[in-house]
Parts: structure tokens; C-alpha cells; sequence
């Protein structure tokens, strides 16, 4: 069986740094993407909730305008 000794110096300090740099990028990218879909999803729904109230006034107020 070979075996290879390394030293301190040897070891590729850049990479093993940079790697958890890039995870931590990742995940961050991840949640800032998951974040701004969810406001946007909140966004259209407060829409949505505008539109239809919107609708039911100008339904109730003919309601009205006929009853009177």
C-alpha cells in the first residue's frame, strides 16, 4: 500500500476555502429566489382580493340602485 505524506503548505487551502464560500452562496441565492416568490405569490393574492371586493361593491351598490 502507497502512502503519501502532505504538509501544511501542500494543501490547497483556496479550494477548501472557496468551498464553503459557494455553499453559503448557493443557499442564499435559494432563499433570497424562494423569498421574492412567496412576496410575489402575496402580491398577486392581495391583487386578487382587490379585484373581487371591488366587484362586490359595484354588485351591491346596483342592488341597491334597483331596491330604491
Amino acid at each position: 500500500m502507497a502512502t503519501q505524506t502532505f504538509k501544511w503548505h501542500q494543501l490547497p487551502w483556496v479550494l477548501m476555502l472557496l468551498w464553503p464560500v459557494l455553499v453559503a452562496a448557493v443557499l442564499y441565492l435559494i432563499s433570497f429566489l424562494l423569498r421574492q416568490r412567496d412576496a410575489r405569490r402575496r402580491a398577486e393574492e392581495l391583487l386578487r382580493l382587490g379585484q373581487v371586493a371591488r366587484l362586490n361593491t359595484w354588485v351591491n351598490w346596483r342592488l341597491v340602485w334597483r331596491t330604491n
